[in-house]
């Protein structure tokens, strides 16, 4: 089995059609969520096919002075780390010739302190780490209904950590 160093997602209503390596003509936004030594290149790639009009959510680390040649000037890890646990909102995009960059990390020190502060309040609450086990197709399932909605409860307990097992057979409990 190949690991997966990036996840990219293009999408353009135009290319420049035929053969590999064209570039696309119309608009490209693409999501770069890579180890952090691998970022650098995923990104070269896609400025690479992408025209002047592409949007990157850079999601991968970033190793320390991480620099491209293609976007001369421009702190990638300062346009990643602009965006933290959802704010500013709207988000900081940091705009180039090539298009425009954005990027988040984790959460900020603001929403850290307010979940310390829930542990100690109720610190039973949280005792298990992991509080629920399931199969791929039960994380699916799980993910789409917490998008849904902010309730945490489920099969009757706060859903804390989630174990998911990943296996070539299915089989949620």
């Amino acid at each position: 089995m190949m690991a997966l160093s990036a996840l990219i997602f293009c999408c353009s209503p135009r290319s420049s059609g035929g053969s590999h390596g064209s570039r696309a003509t119309g608009p490209v936004a693409a999501l770069i969520a890579t180890p952090r030594d691998a970022t650098v290149a995923a990104l070269e790639a896609v400025l690479a096919a992408a025209g002047p009009d592409v949007v990157v959510d850079l999601v991968g680390g970033l190793p320390p002075g991480a620099a491209t040649p293609l976007l001369p000037g421009v702190d990638l890890a300062a346009a990643r780390a602009a965006n933290c646990g959802g704010l500013p909102s709207p988000a900081r995009v940091t705009a180039t010739a090539r298009g425009r960059l954005f990027g988040h990390r984790g959460v900020s020190g603001r929403q850290l302190r307010a979940a310390a502060a829930e542990l100690a309040h109720d610190p039973a609450r949280y005792r298990d780490l992991i509080t629920h086990r399931t199969g791929m197709d039960g994380a699916a399932r799980l993910m789409r209904r917490l998008a849904r909605t902010r309730d945490r409860t489920v099969d009757g307990r706060r859903l804390v950590k989630l174990s998911v097992r990943i296996a070539a057979t299915e089989g949620d409990p």
